[in-house]
C-alpha cells in the first residue's frame, strides 16, 4: 500500500515537472526539437539496419551462386 502511494507521489511530481517544462515558452521549442531530432535519428537507424540486412542477404546469395558455379566448373 505504501508503495502505491510512493509511486503515485513520484508520478504526480514527474507530471508536474513535465507540465512546467512544456508550458515554459522558452524551453518548449527546444524540447520539441530534441524529441524530433531523436525520432529522426531513430528512424534513420532503422532504415540503415534494413539496408544493411538486405545487402548482407544479397552478398550471401551471391556467394552461394558463386560456390555453385565453382562446383559445376571444377575439374
Amino acid at each position: 500500500m505504501w508503495f502505491r502511494k510512493k509511486m503515485r507521489k513520484l508520478r504526480t511530481g514527474f507530471l508536474l515537472r513535465w507540465d512546467c517544462i512544456m508550458r515554459d515558452r522558452r524551453g518548449s521549442p527546444m524540447v520539441e526539437e530534441g524529441i524530433l531530432i531523436g525520432i529522426g535519428l531513430f528512424g534513420m537507424l532503422i532504415i540503415l539496419s534494413l539496408i544493411t540486412g538486405v545487402l548482407d542477404w544479397f552478398v550471401n546469395i551471391a556467394n552461394e551462386i558463386l560456390d555453385q558455379f565453382g562446383t559445376y566448373f571444377s575439374p
